[in-house]
């Protein structure tokens, strides 16, 4: 069991602090005419009993051990002098418990401005809260969260299935596809790494069905059963592959507009019933992302069963489910660039048009990633 440093005030226990990085430094003792100001990048939290106020820069965790004192927290997220405090706060234990909290790195100097160096001095100005926390908690060192395949929940909690459970709907089959002739006919690894660009503008005849039928066999069909669950031609996390794919359809020839399910244990397409308005969404959406300068016949959005990876990966669950969709991101340029297709990866997608699409719970399943795909632009004639 860690030890724990202690703040006390006649002989009260006020709060209880633990080591949470290998990385942390105390700080210097504050100046008692000085300004104070909580660190933007600490969280006030639920932790068991207790609320905890820690930081991933600091790298310490303390406990409140007096509910009362979680007042004084928040009035720190104003720059405030130790006598503003004693003003506000009145209690023996502000001043001890302000000195801890500074001595801890949770509170940092504010110049007359309110501002901190967190504020204006890189690296940390330069850094969000919430980049820094996905960050910290995704790696072993930063914080003392559990890392790796932890399984917490076996016994408790069955493991999500590997294949999503299906939705009223009946299925449309998709074109079957000659892998012996893309083997044949593809262009080299190195040409289409070579050649593979962004996208942003798309030709005037729609994008063909049997065109996504092969994206997606090259992508995302089932090809075997792993250790943990299922295979495909991508790479994913402990082989649970909790992505979804789903195609919001513009305009596809061979195929009616509206929002599809790829069902990859047999290579078909599930209709989901999605209102025009949110679907308008997800495509406005894309041509925004892309700068206005085109608007994609479809958009393929991938969405995470965040119960497949965070049954077995705790923490790192998020983080392992980008870096998934990044893979698939990649996988899904270099194979429509070896088609002759556009493709543009977004940088965002609306969450919200998702799930008001599907209607399904966000805390369940949720879009991460986008990219829009059409026919190449029209060459201009001679």
């Amino acid at each position: 069991m860690r030890s724990a440093l202690v703040c006390e005030a006649g002989g009260v226990r006020l709060a209880e602090a633990v080591l949470t990085s290998r990385l942390a430094r105390p700080g210097p003792a504050p100046d008692p005419g000085g300004t104070l100001r909580l660190s933007r990048f600490a969280a006030l939290r639920r932790h068991g009993e207790h609320l905890v106020l820690e930081s991933p820069v600091a790298g310490y965790r303390v406990t409140l051990l007096r509910p009362r004192d979680a007042v004084l927290v928040s009035l720190l997220a104003r720059p405030r002098t130790v006598t503003e405090l004693q003003t506000l706060a009145p209690d023996p234990g502000t001043g001890p418990l302000v000195a801890f909290l500074a001595g801890l790195g949770l509170l940092v100097p504010a110049a007359a401005n309110g501002l901190t160096p967190e504020d204006l001095e890189p690296p940390a100005a330069l850094r969000e809260f919430h980049d820094v926390w996905a960050h910290a908690l995704s790696r072993t060192g930063l914080t003392d969260a559990r890392l790796g395949g932890t399984n917490r929940f076996d016994g408790r909690h069955p493991r999500p299935p590997a294949l999503r459970a299906d939705a009223p709907g009946e299925p449309i089959p998709l074109a079957e596809v000659d892998l012996d002739r893309l083997r044949r006919d593809d262009p080299t690894l190195s040409d289409v790494m070579e050649r593979r660009r962004s996208v942003r503008e798309f030709g005037r005849r729609p994008i063909h069905a049997d065109r996504l039928s092969e994206l997606l066999h090259r992508v995302a069909r089932l090809t075997g059963v792993g250790h943990d669950g299922l295979l495909r031609p991508v790479p994913s996390a402990g082989g649970l592959h909790e992505l979804e794919y789903y195609l919001a359809v513009r305009t596809c020839e061979g195929l009616a507009p509206g929002l599809y399910r790829y069902r990859p244990a047999d290579h078909t397409l599930v209709p989901v019933p999605a209102d025009v308005t949110s679907l308008v969404r997800i495509l406005d959406h894309a041509h925004r992302a892309m700068g206005g300068t085109g608007v994609p016949h479809v958009v393929l959005t991938l969405a995470a069963r965040f119960g497949r990876q965070s049954w077995k990966y705790e923490g790192i669950s998020y983080a392992l489910t980008l870096k998934n969709a990044g893979v698939v991101l990649e996988a899904v340029c270099l194979a429509a660039t070896a088609m002759g297709l556009a493709a543009c990866p977004l940088g965002g997608g609306d969450s919200a048009a998702f799930a008001t699409a599907t209607g399904l719970d966000p805390l369940e399943e949720s879009s991460v990633a986008e990219i829009a795909l059409g026919s190449p632009p029209d060459r201009e004639e001679p």
